[in-house]
């Protein structure tokens, strides 16, 4: 056993620490789960969870995610409701560009503006 008496978590022969998935399954989980996340406050303290099937089971999580067409440089995105929770029904690969687009953005009146889209609309308007 290594040190600290952890036995390594594997995934076949893989390390899962190794695996890019599993780091997005552990950031999704630690926002939703862990208090002392840094953005735990945009997550888990919201109400925000992963679903049990993909909360229990990694490798679920990764079938999902190859299964709709996850490669580096993509991420899970919770789309089309990003007040909702990471489920299947409820999430999609997307570019970083589509997820930011996706973003809602503070203002100091009511604390957002609402999607990027809209205010990528604005400026061609004005053109």
């Amino acid at each position: 056993m290594p040190r600290g008496g952890h036995k390594k978590r594997t995934f076949g022969d893989i390390l899962l620490r190794n695996v890019p998935l599993y780091k997005v399954w552990s950031g999704i989980k630690s926002r939703c789960y862990n208090h002392n996340a840094a953005n735990y406050k945009y997550y888990g303290a919201k109400g925000i969870i992963m679903c049990e099937e993909w909360k229990s089971n990694f490798i679920a999580f990764y079938n999902w995610c190859i299964n709709n067409g996850w490669q580096l440089k993509l991420t899970v995105d919770r789309y089309p409701d990003d007040t909702g929770n990471y489920e299947p029904c409820n999430c999609r690969i997307a570019t970083m560009q589509q997820q930011a687009d996706n973003r809602k953005l503070p203002n100091s009146v009511n604390n957002f503006k609402g999607i990027n889209e809209k205010r990528k609309q604005q400026r061609l308007n004005k053109l």
